[in-house]
């Protein structure tokens, strides 16, 4: 072992905010001289640079003597007009890394949660040089030219760029815009390959593409979505029979699937809109007769399809829209929101795959609702589906047991999220449920939080340890601990705001301090780490929504109501310069919200919605002084630069057989209209348990607005 030391001067900003004394720590000896080697390698990388620098400057010098007055000019106001303003620019331009994780002492909660709970508590992969820019200029600035991943954006470490994508993405990736497409091309189930998308749906595009976009979706949303049975799906698509797929339920599954292969595909973008368009057409078709009860599993899952293909479309009312008609049938049917006695498990026992078909639809609207009443502070649903878990088993009344299989692309991370969103779901009926909009510091409780917590930590002790272990599990099994640690994030920022006379009982762990704060950041630090997860070990990052939950809640700690310091501190250690750690922590909050606004800008390209939702955090950002509105212009530019633009989808002139176009037809671009209905995205997590109504997308903008017009009234008065 090596002994090293900080000495104590200056103290190092860890013991700084865990207001301790610098001591000394202990290294494993491997890991110093592997430091030791890459200082070396870099230091010679340095000197190469140094004399390729130098040569080059020589070069330079003889061409600029040998050159007239005029031409030695030239390279000089070329640079000048096309670099952008450095003011502007440098401060955005940060890399971090794992080791911007605060590493947490052994006597603090935090580090008790990693040992006591190591399933649901990753290890920080400290020593993968996992690193990702926190924001960028435009890829053909001068100023900023680094290596990157072609398909995420993402600045890579040597370690992370050196590995094959089938290495680093597992194989059931989808292909990129490189692959061929010919007679062979990669898909997730061979199916795929003898389908005919005609035979199905008016809408012109063909068949390699579709069959490739609903690949990807099956690969990277569906494991977490889980809304239909793929299998059955699939074996119907081929067959061309209607039982267990539909025309509306392809239709619904192409429009959300295409939007996310868009990256692959552009020409995907604009036939979401379109499938969108043919999906909304047989819906209402469909209304006209009354469905049975097979038709009604299948208009389930196509109605909560849309509602996410209208979500990403940044069509917020409409996506309301459809998921509550996708409840309401489903409650209807007895599928879920009903009672044991009245849920559809008692009269389908001895038809098998219809079970299978209604548990996948139950329960995947089940999670998808519960998750998106995070978002919203709503709860969709009150009662939990009574059809067997997909993934488990299903349990007949003559006491046989079937398995319940699902495909190896999917895991069992939608098993485990249809046993976690029902605890979820608590938090959602304690804090917002009541509709009389008291603020949830006002309906929480340390006792409500510990109970519900006891359940969190035993849940996780549940999962199978290939979804523990940061360096190999797949991403659907992150996006599961995503939603593992915003739910404790909701649970607990309430009691941010109370004062608790005793430590929480915070199930096994026994460290000296544990309040609110420790468990909340704990969490925080654990989204923090799968963020960068995200951002360098998954080349679907940018083309899955799915996660950007990490993004939002990490961004919010990023932007608090007030700073965690405060001059008690000082009070009760002289030596603590309150003001220096001040500054530490901004520095440190600020480079982590912007390494969420550079997530948030990879999925912008892809997803409309992600704007509105960056516009938000930014506009909360610039009232709270993490960022100026110069920097939020440039963000914003970039943004609009990288930003989907869809034609106009004229449905009517297509179809001989569509009627009316409806209100949400897709017949209009969704960047004309997504503004003017509003939009009731809860963006700022800190202020909505205190003030619910001010904390929406709309309502942070306009917040942002008002204070920039009370400026603009105060300078002319002046």
């Amino acid at each position: 072992m090596e002994i090293s030391q900080c000495n104590g001067e200056p103290p190092c900003p860890s013991c700084v905010r865990r207001k301790t004394e610098c001591v000394f720590t202990q290294r494993e000896t491997g890991i110093v001289e592997k430091q030791r080697a890459d200082l070396d390698r870099l230091r010679k990388e340095n000197n190469d640079l140094r004399m390729q620098l130098a040569s080059g400057n020589l070069k330079t010098v003889d061409g600029l003597e040998s050159s007239s007055n005029e031409q030695a000019l030239v390279p000089f106001h070329q640079i000048e007009a096309a670099k952008p303003s450095e003011a502007a620019m440098a401060p955005l331009q940060m890399v971090i890394t794992t080791e911007d994780i605060d590493v947490p002492s052994s006597q603090s909660l935090e580090f008790e949660l990693m040992a006591r709970y190591s399933f649901g508590y990753l290890t920080p992969l400290i020593y993968n040089k996992m690193s990702v820019t926190t924001f960028r200029p435009a890829s053909d600035s001068p100023m900023y030219t680094p290596s990157r991943d072609s398909r995420t954006g993402s600045i890579l470490s040597n370690d992370q760029s050196s590995i094959s994508p089938t290495e680093r993405h597992g194989p059931h990736t989808a292909l990129s815009p490189n692959d061929s497409i010919g007679d062979l091309y990669t898909v997730c189930d061979e199916r795929l390959r003898h389908f005919e998308v005609h035979q199905w749906l008016q809408t012109e595009v063909s068949t390699v593409l579709a069959s490739r976009a609903i690949s990807h979706y099956l690969v990277t949303d569906h494991p977490t979505l889980g809304l239909f049975d793929a299998d059955l799906f699939l074996g119907d698509l081929v067959s061309r029979k209607t039982e267990f797929c539909s025309p509306l339920l392809l239709s619904a599954l192409l429009s959300l699937a295409c939007q996310g292969y868009t990256a692959f595909e552009p020409q995907a973008a604009g036939l979401s809109h379109e499938f969108f368009a043919e999906a909304e057409q047989l819906y209402n078709e469909e209304k006209t007769v009354a469905p049975q009860y097979g038709t009604a599993i299948m208009t389930v899952a196509a109605l909560q399809l849309m509602s996410v293909a209208a979500t990403c479309h940044g069509r917020q009312a409409i996506a309301h829209q459809y998921l509550h008609y996708g409840i309401q049938l489903a409650g209807d049917n007895g599928l879920l929101a009903v009672n044991e006695g009245q849920s559809a498990r008692s009269w389908l026992d001895d038809h098998v795959l219809c079970v299978r078909a209604a548990s996948h639809t139950a329960w995947g609207t089940f999670c998808m609702a519960t998750l998106r009443g995070m978002n919203y502070h709503r709860s969709y649903i009150d009662i939990q589906p009574w059809l067997p878990i997909p993934g488990t088993v299903i349990e007949r009344t003559n006491a046989e047991s079937i398995a319940f299989h699902l495909p190896d692309y999917m895991g069992q991370s939608f098993t485990q999220l249809c046993r976690l969103t029902p605890i979820i779901r608590e938090i959602l009926g304690q804090y917002y449920d009541s509709g009389d909009r008291i603020a949830p510091t006002l309906r929480s409780s340390p006792e409500f939080a510990e109970k519900i917590y006891s359940r969190l930590l035993a849940w996780s002790d549940t999962l199978p340890l290939s979804m523990s272990r940061a360096q190999n599990m797949p991403h659907h099994a992150a996006v599961l601990h995503i939603c593992l640690h915003t739910a404790i994030a909701d649970l607990f920022r309430p009691l941010l705001y109370r004062t608790i006379p005793r430590p929480l009982n915070v199930g096994r762990c026994t460290a000296d301090k544990r309040t609110s704060e420790d468990v909340y950041m704990a969490s925080i630090n654990q989204l923090k780490h799968l963020v960068l997860i995200f951002r360098t070990q998954y080349d679907c990052s940018p083309r899955s929504h799915t996660w950007q939950n990490a993004l939002l809640y990490v961004a919010n700690a990023c932007v608090p109501l007030h700073s965690s310091l405060s001059h008690t501190a000082q009070l009760q250690d002289p030596s603590v310069d309150v003001e220096a750690s001040r500054k530490i922590e901004g520095i440190a909050r600020r480079k982590w919200f912007l390494a969420c606004v550079d997530g948030y800008k990879n999925l912008a390209s892809n997803f409309v919605f992600v704007q509105e939702i960056l516009t938000g955090l930014l506009s909360m950002a610039v009232m709270r002084g993490i960022v100026t509105t110069s920097e939020v212009d440039t963000i914003l530019e970039v943004v609009r630069v990288d930003a989907p633009h869809f034609p106009q989808v004229h449905l009517q002139q297509q179809r001989p057989h569509a009627g009316q176009a409806s209100s949400a037809g897709g017949v209009e671009s969704p960047l004309f209209e997504r503004f003017g209905e509003g939009n009731s995205f809860i963006v700022d997590l800190n202020l909505a348990v205190m003030h619910p109504d001010g904390a929406s997308v709309t309502a942070t903008t306009q917040s942002l607005s008002n204070m920039n017009l009370s400026m603009t009234h105060g300078s002319v008065e002046q």
